[in-house]
């Protein structure tokens, strides 16, 4: 069974259900700086490696794989959540591109979602 933290539904009808089928934007919170799966640093790899990291990427993978499954879709948005920080993640078919890590108290994620709401 498919639990991401929270997930933004499109307007519309409130009694559909609210299930991944129906989510337009998944999010995943993390309480922990060692559940981020990715390194802004520049090093040889995006993708970290310890259990705790690939755990997270685990979680995010099977969510977007679900939507892309379920929806007619050509790409989709994740968001990551990670105790101070998010990343905003690009799925599509090919792969995936993540964002450096985006502090909460400045206004990037808000103004993600107010475009991505337009």
């Amino acid at each position: 069974v498919l639990k991401p933290s929270l997930m933004l539904y499109p307007p519309g009808d409130p009694s559909l259900p609210k299930t991944i089928f129906n989510s337009e934007v998944v999010f995943e919170v993390k309480l922990s700086s060692n559940d981020d799966p990715f390194e802004d640093k520049p090093i040889s790899t995006l993708i970290k490696s310890s259990e705790e990291d690939i755990d997270t990427l685990g979680q995010l993978s099977p969510y977007t794989v679900t939507q892309f499954d379920l929806q007619f879709r050509v790409h989709a948005f994740s968001i990551l959540v990670i105790k101070n920080y998010a990343r905003i993640i690009y799925w599509d078919r090919a792969g995936s591109v993540v964002t450096e890590m985006l502090p909460l108290t400045e206004r990037y994620l808000a103004e993600f979602m107010w475009r991505y709401t337009l």
